[in-house]
């Protein structure tokens, strides 16, 4: 510490530190939760409140604490420093633990499962690997239950996890492809060529994210890819 430090310098130091710090979450943010999946899911307004928080607890909490007496002073910045590491980690540690890890394609539906959702362990490498080379949430789908086998099924209805968190139920998308274009555009479907007409290229399907939250994916057909999320009920 020296005399130089007041209440300007304080201030200025603490903003200056919170803008970048907050320009590395920001990168961060836009790692674990690309493309559309950054506004699905309110980062932007989330990242406003972290902020707002590391404003409170940084520069303005310094101006207010401030005191002549250097070493006491530096004992309160201590203190400052250590409580917004700690929002700041855990502010981390959540988004990083809510973040969309893959699309499943479940009999009717996408749904965007994050990462406290299922645990790949049981996962098969392809899906695995899928994963890592993919730079947005993997696309898969979910296979059905086997029709014999009546104790999972009875599981699934009286309240167990759904197959859209089975991680050994999940498998590439291309693999239930035609089963998709059948549901979402039967008319366009060319049974012979097992293909379908380039007219239905663009399709609006129901997409489930969060704890029953609904939104409107428009799915690339050419691609097989999301294109773009509306924020409006599917149904």
């Amino acid at each position: 510490m020296t005399s130089r430090l007041n209440r300007r310098s304080v201030l200025l130091f603490g903003l200056v530190e919170t803008a970048i710090v907050t320009v590395v979450v920001l990168y961060w943010l836009k790692i674990w939760y690309p493309d559309n999946y950054f506004h699905l899911f309110g980062v932007n307004y989330k990242l406003l409140g972290l902020l707002a928080t590391l404003t409170v607890l940084g520069p303005v909490l310094g101006v207010f604490l401030y005191k002549p007496d250097n070493e006491g002073y530096a004992n309160d910045l201590s203190v400052i420093f250590v409580v917004r590491l700690c929002v700041l980690f855990l502010a981390l540690q959540l988004a990083y633990s809510q973040r969309p890890l893959l699309i499943v394609f479940s009999v009717d539906r996408f749904v965007v499962v994050q990462a406290h959702h299922v645990s790949l362990e049981n996962a098969s490498p392809e899906i695995v690997n899928m994963m890592i080379v993919s730079e947005v949430p993997a696309m898969v789908a979910a296979r059905t239950l086997p029709e014999d086998d009546l104790s999972q099924i009875l599981e699934v209805m009286s309240g167990g996890i759904d197959i859209e968190y089975r991680p050994a139920q999940y498998e590439r998308f291309e693999y239930q492809r035609k089963r998709f274009f059948q549901r979402f555009c039967p008319s366009d479907w060319d049974y012979d060529k097992t293909e379908y007409d380039r007219t239905c290229e663009l399709i609006k399907v129901p997409l489930v994210y969060k704890e029953d939250h609904y939104a409107t994916a428009a799915f690339d057909g050419g691609d097989l890819k999301i294109d773009s999320i509306i924020l409006s009920d599917p149904w």
